[in-house]
């Protein structure tokens, strides 16, 4: 009885094994089959499929950049892997371009026959034939020639190489500016040579290792170093997207301001006294300078002195005998900043100030926050620079000069 039962057993086992190990083996066929036909991808199809890619990349980063400008490093993303990309096309069209041209040539010299399928067609006469070659094939040559010149002004070409030496990651040429008047430039140059890989960020900016992408972002982004001369185009691009300061010969809109808070009732009522001569010089002022098409820039004026935590107690104290001095020296520069055009926000507390600069607080990056600047140009006393410093924590790193 227990010979038959463990005949039975050791069957069922085998049968098991069996199975297990033919599923085995069927999907290591499978997955042999697999690499083999991956290994012997044809470089035409990768080349197509590269191509493919490139144009959908390509059209993908236009749409989102839409004003970067034409010219090497213009646009803070535009990095290296654009222009390698552009180089694959490029030379994909002169490819092109050259079999066409070829066909183009035998047809013109009437040994092309019909280049579709071989067949022979009717042939119209000698004088005919050449009437047609002269009317169809010449513009065809003609237009091939133009555009042929237009990529060779790319660099594709063999004559100039730019394109291949870019695929095999060669450095353009960038000429800089003299640095004077920017004492730090040239420290800060060495240190992104060296560590614009620590943070990502630089990358999100159009860094890519070269010295062009430093300058850019060490003169545009931050403020170390002088903007490069050909950049002056995108200058005056940013002015006409953000809008021109125009000289204001009103105090409207800064009285509604001022009016909102107490403590700025008597530098409020100082400019009000003052108003007149202040509207007669900058109207002096602008007709000896020039004041047009300067950028309209976003200024905080964060008055330390005048917050409860600073303990001054200087706004409650100027219509009994306080001290005065300071309150005229901030009233006189908040005036010249609105007439002059500027976006002026007042601040005197820690509510005020958190409230403005919310945007950037806690940014631990290396770089500053992307997008339009909270502010631009800071005037600020001593406590108020404590207190900055207090608000701001790691962000404050951004707005040291």
């Amino acid at each position: 009885m227990a010979t038959p039962f463990l005949w039975k057993l050791s069957s069922q086992k085998l049968g098991f094994f069996l199975v297990s190990f033919g599923f085995i083996w069927g999907m290591m066929l499978l997955h042999f089959t697999i690499q083999q036909r991956a290994s012997h991808e044809n470089s035409a199809v990768l080349r197509q499929q590269i191509l493919d890619l490139s144009k959908r990349y390509i059209k993908a980063l236009a749409e989102e950049n839409q004003s970067v400008m034409d010219g090497p490093y213009v646009g803070t993303m535009t990095a290296y892997d654009l222009k390698k990309t552009l180089a694959v096309l490029l030379d994909n069209i002169m490819l092109r371009l050259g079999k066409l041209e070829s066909k183009v040539e035998n047809i013109y010299n009437g040994t092309g026959g019909n280049l579709t399928n071989g067949t022979s067609t009717a042939t119209p006469s000698a004088t005919n034939s050449e009437k047609v070659n002269v009317a169809a094939i010449d513009p065809l040559t003609s237009l091939f020639a133009t555009v042929k010149d237009e990529i060779q002004g790319l660099g594709v070409n063999k004559g100039k190489g730019q394109g291949r030496d870019l695929l095999n990651g060669a450095q353009e040429k960038c000429e800089l500016p003299s640095l004077d008047g920017f004492p730090h430039c040239e420290g800060k140059l060495k240190w992104m040579k060296e560590m614009w890989r620590s943070d990502s960020c630089y990358s999100s900016y159009g860094v890519d290792g070269s010295t062009c992408s430093f300058f850019i972002y060490l003169s545009e982004v931050e403020n170390w170093c002088p903007r490069l001369p050909w950049r002056t185009k995108t200058l005056n691009e940013e002015i006409d997207r953000r809008g021109q300061a125009e000289v204001r010969t009103s105090f409207e809109e800064l009285y509604r301001v001022m009016s909102q808070r107490e403590e700025f009732r008597w530098m409020m009522l100082r400019i009000k006294r003052m108003a007149e001569p202040w509207v007669s010089a900058i109207r002096s002022l602008a007709a000896k300078q020039n004041l047009a098409k300067r950028r309209r820039k976003k200024i905080l004026v964060h008055l330390g002195l005048l917050t409860k935590e600073s303990g001054f107690k200087i706004a409650e104290n100027a219509f009994s005998g306080g001290p005065l001095g300071e309150l005229v020296q901030w009233s006189d520069l908040i005036t010249t900043l609105y007439l002059l055009g500027h976006d002026v926000r007042i601040s005197a507390s820690l509510a005020e100030l958190k409230e403005i600069m919310r945007k950037v607080m806690g940014n631990k990056s290396s770089c500053p926050t992307q997008g339009d600047k909270v502010v631009e140009l800071i005037y600020i006393d001593i406590v108020g620079l404590t207190q900055f410093k207090k608000t701001l924590g790691p962000s404050w790193v951004h707005y040291q000069s």
